[in-house]
């Protein structure tokens, strides 16, 4: 899990530095789908790190369930 959220995090910082906007998913399926609550949070805790550097966010993280 800390390594998602620094893969994420990385990734969406520098998108951010060149004036892009950043779509953050986190897909679930089989097994995963089991620690929804787990993806949640870590997209939360993406977005409010993006927020505190960047300033604000159009819109709250989603989370798609892949069949």
């Amino acid at each position: 899990m800390k390594h998602d959220f620094n893969f994420k995090f990385e990734h969406a910082i520098n998108f951010l530095k060149e004036g892009a906007k950043v779509n953050s998913l986190r897909a679930l399926c089989g097994r995963s789908m089991c620690l929804r609550q787990e993806g949640e949070m870590l997209l939360l805790k993406i977005r409010q790190a993006l927020a505190d550097l960047f300033g604000a966010v159009e819109q709250l993280p989603k989370l798609k369930e892949s069949g």
